[in-house]
C-alpha cells in the first residue's frame, strides 16, 4: 500500500477512535462542562473542537448554557448528549413488564410498565413489550432513532443466539426469545441477565474495578461480579452466581437443585413469607424489614455468611444490595459490617465497601443502555452514517 494511502486510512482510524473517546467519556458522565471535557479526554481545545463540531453534526451532542462563572477566564460551554439516539429496553420478570427509552449519558428519556399477577409467557411478554414501545415511541415529539433493544430477564441466557435457557421463575426453558420480541417490535434485540446488567451499570458509573451485585428482585436473587473492571463469567458463563451460594444447613430446596442457597432463603418472597406480608406489596415488605426484630437479626446472620465468601472468592471493592436486601443494609449495616471485620482477612485489607444501587430503580435500563448503545459508542462516525 502506498505510503499516502496508509497515512489516511491511519488518519481517519484515529479520527474515529477519537470521536469513540468522547462520546464514551459524555455517555459515562453525563452532561458536562468543554473544559471538563477536554481534561478527561487529554486532547487539545483545538483537537476537542474539531471532534465535538463532527459529534454535533452526527446529532449525537448539543451544546448547553455556560456554567456558573468561575473566579476568572470565561465561563466554559456544557455539553450534553442529544436524545435523538436511544436504547431500548425491556424488564420481564415475575410482577410484569417495563418497557424505556433510554438516551446516551443513561438518562432514562421515557418508561411505562403493565402489572401482571402471574408470571407471564413468552408471548405475552413479547406483545405486551410490544404494545408498551410503540407507546413510547408515538410520544416521542422529535424524530429518533433506536439503535438496538436489550431485554433484560431474571435468568440464564445465551446472548449468542438469543436464547432464554431458564428463567425458573417466570417457567420459561429454552425459549428463543430475542427472534420473538424482535418480530414483535422490529427492532434488533439482545438478551442479557438482570444480575449481569446491574452489575456493569453500578461499576461503570461507580467508577469501580472490582465489584459484587446482589439484588433481589421479586422471583429470587440476581446477581454479577465485575473483576478488573470486566463481567466476570467463567468458560460456561456459569461463573459468579452468587444467589446459590449455601448458606442454611436447613434451608428450602432450591430451582437448582440443592438446599439452603442464598435465593431461597433471602429472595423477595421468602423475605415475605418470614416475616407474614405480602407478597405484593414492596412498600410492607420493606417497614417489615425496617422494624428489626430477631427474625431480621437472623437473616442477617444468613446475608452475612454470603457476603464472607463472596470477600474471599472474589475480593471486591464494593457489594451492592439492591431490591429487597437494601432495607436488610439500612437495618443492619453495623452488623454485617462488624462481622465481615471479624475474619481472618482483616488484616490483609480494610473492611469492603457496602451500598445500595446509586441509579436506584432505573438500574436495569441504564444497564441495559449501556449494553444497548455498544456499537454506536465503538464508532460514532460509521454507525451513524448506516441506513436508518
Amino acid at each position: 500500500m502506498p505510503g499516502s494511502i496508509r497515512g489516511a486510512a491511519s488518519a481517519e482510524s484515529a479520527r474515529r477512535a477519537n470521536l469513540s473517546v468522547v462520546l464514551r467519556l459524555l455517555h459515562r458522565h453525563g452532561t458536562t462542562s468543554r473544559a471538563r471535557l477536554t481534561e478527561l479526554a487529554g486532547y487539545s481545545r483545538s483537537t476537542m473542537g474539531v471532534l465535538l463540531e463532527e459529534l454535533a453534526r452526527l446529532d449525537l451532542v448539543e451544546e448547553g448554557q455556560p456554567q456558573a462563572q468561575r473566579l476568572s477566564g470565561r465561563p466554559s460551554l456544557t455539553l450534553a448528549p442529544t436524545d435523538v439516539w436511544l436504547a431500548a429496553s425491556v424488564n420481564v420478570d415475575v410482577g410484569g413488564v417495563e418497557v424505556a427509552l433510554t438516551g446516551i449519558g443513561g438518562r432514562v428519556v421515557a418508561i411505562d410498565h403493565v402489572t401482571t399477577h402471574q408470571p407471564v409467557t413468552p408471548y405475552e411478554a413479547a406483545h405486551l413489550a410490544g404494545e408498551l414501545m410503540r407507546g413510547l415511541r408515538t410520544a416521542q415529539r422529535a424524530p429518533t432513532r433506536i439503535v438496538q433493544l436489550v431485554a433484560v430477564i431474571p435468568g440464564r441466557v445465551q446472548t449468542d443466539t438469543g436464547v432464554v435457557i431458564q428463567a425458573p421463575h417466570l417457567g420459561w426453558h429454552n425459549v428463543p426469545f430475542a427472534q420473538l420480541l424482535g418480530q414483535v417490535v422490529g427492532l434488533p434485540v439482545t438478551l442479557a441477565h438482570d444480575g449481569h446488567v446491574g452489575a456493569l451499570a453500578e461499576a461503570l458509573r461507580g467508577d469501580v474495578q472490582d465489584l459484587a451485585y446482589l439484588y433481589g428482585g421479586p422471583g429470587g436473587i440476581g446477581a454479577g461480579i465485575i473483576a478488573g473492571g470486566r463481567l466476570y463469567l467463567g468458560p460456561a458463563h456459569l461463573a459468579g452466581r452468587l444467589a446459590h451460594l449455601y448458606v442454611s444447613d436447613d434451608g428450602p430446596e432450591c430451582y437448582c437443585g440443592g438446599r439452603g442457597c442464598l435465593t431461597s432463603v433471602l429472595s423477595h418472597r421468602a423475605l415475605t413469607h418470614l416475616l407474614g406480608v405480602s407478597a405484593d406489596a414492596g412498600n410492607e415488605l420493606r417497614e417489615a424489614i425496617l422494624s428489626g426484630g430477631a427474625r431480621i437479626s437472623a437473616a442477617l446472620d444468613i446475608l452475612l455468611r454470603a457476603l464472607r465468601t463472596i470477600v474471599a472468592c472474589y475480593d471486591p471493592d464494593l457489594i451492592v444490595l439492591g431490591g429487597s436486601l437494601s432495607p436488610l443494609l439500612t437495618v443492619g449495616r453495623q452488623q454485617l459490617e462488624a462481622g465481615l471485620l471479624q475474619t481472618n482477612l482483616k488484616s490483609a485489607r480494610q473492611v469492603v465497601r457496602l451500598a445500595k444501587p446509586a441509579l436506584g430503580s432505573d438500574q436495569f435500563h441504564i444497564g441495559a443502555c449501556d449494553l444497548a448503545l455498544a456499537p454506536l459508542l465503538e464508532d460514532p462516525a460509521g454507525f451513524c452514517t448506516l441506513p436508518a
